[in-house]
């Protein structure tokens, strides 16, 4: 038999992070990760099945790009090891977050090159370094692949201006506030039931967002909101409640008495609510709803005519307005004066 003897290092292996498709990974035909020590791509790594290169470049795979954690507590990640030897033939393998390969153990190369691995368990930037060793004992030089591994969901807020609303609301303005640590918010979803937020679109996150009011007979309305990172981390459920305000404030009105039809009128009102916002005055009810409104008061002198009646209407800042109310001036009657004679006695 032919002895061949083989002290040639075999070539560095190509690393390709992602969920391979039949053995090969469907990014390497847009991005690997590394090439032969150079070239290195940073790309990002979360809980879909996504990866996406800094330059743009979406790497989208079959499976779930971060699979459940492995025994020590880390996600597990499929990774590809592209590699080749002229002479013997590559037989083992070699991963590490570490250059050095100080924790490393050398393992046979699985048949799909593929290999799951465990990665350390905290987010932010790694670098996953590889090398192989032929099977005449040849150690190659490694390469590397560097990326970030985002697996917090991002953090948020949201608040509702106003925060009453009533009939002549016809919007509401929602202000938004997410965080993330590592790749950034860039998704929303919002409803006003939370069971059915998990099936509504996500659209792109902004700080602010304003939409038509929705006015319940009375009561509150909540806003329910979502948000998720770039690599497919969604958030919990935030959210935050508006007021409804569709009833009018409650009112009672006194004329002073007096001799004449100028008097003073005390409006006492009160809103839940709302601020007590005009105050309209007629002597007729029909011309009351063309009067002008005026600032809410609680004192004010009003002249009667000869019906002495006054119609008295208040509405509060969001729109509600009482009723009509009838105040009446009563005319002052004066009393009888009593006329006293002597008693005489016979």
């Amino acid at each position: 038999d032919a002895i061949y003897f083989d002290a040639t290092q075999p070539s560095p292996p190509q690393i390709y992070i992602g969920d391979p498709v039949a053995g090969i990974p469907s990014a390497v035909t847009v991005r690997s990760a590394a090439v032969n020590g150079n070239g290195h791509t940073t790309v990002l790594i979360g809980p879909n099945d996504l990866v996406r290169g800094i330059g743009g470049h979406r790497m989208v795979n079959d499976g779930e790009t971060v699979q459940a954690a492995g025994t020590g507590g880390g996600p597990l990640i499929d990774v590809y090891l592209d590699n080749q030897d002229d002479m013997a033939g590559v037989g083992a393998f070699q991963l590490s977050e570490n250059a050095d390969f100080t924790d490393a153990t050398w393992q046979a190369i699985p048949a799909t090159n593929v290999v799951n691995w465990e990665l350390s368990a905290n987010d932010g930037e790694k670098t996953l370094y590889a090398r192989v060793q032929d099977k005449a004992g040849n150690i190659s030089n490694a390469d590397s692949a560097a990326f970030t591994l985002d697996l917090t969901p991002p953090l948020g807020g949201i608040e509702v201006s106003p925060d009453v609303v009533g009939v002549n609301t016809d919007a509401v303005t929602i202000y938004l506030t997410a965080y993330d640590n590592q790749t950034g918010v860039t998704d929303m979803r919002i409803s006003t039931d939370p069971l059915l937020l998990y099936g509504d679109v996500w659209r792109p996150y902004t700080t602010s967002l304003t939409i038509p009011a929705y006015l319940p007979l009375a009561g509150e309305l909540s806003l329910y909101v979502q948000f998720r990172d770039e690599v497919g981390n969604v958030s919990t459920v935030y959210s935050d409640t508006y007021q409804v305000d569709v009833e009018p404030p409650q009112i009672t009105v006194e004329a002073n008495p007096g001799e004449t039809l100028t008097r003073m009128l005390h409006i006492y009102a009160y809103d839940e609510l709302s601020e007590l916002a005009t105050i309209r005055l007629s002597n007729d009810l029909a011309t009351l709803d063309d009067t002008a409104p005026m600032a809410y008061t609680t004192d004010l002198s009003w002249t009667f005519d000869e019906r002495r009646v006054v119609w008295v209407q208040v509405e509060d800042s969001l729109g509600n307005r009482t009723e009509p109310m009838a105040i009446y001036a009563a005319e002052v009657i004066e009393e009888s004066k009593a006329i006293y004679l002597p008693l005489i006695q016979r």
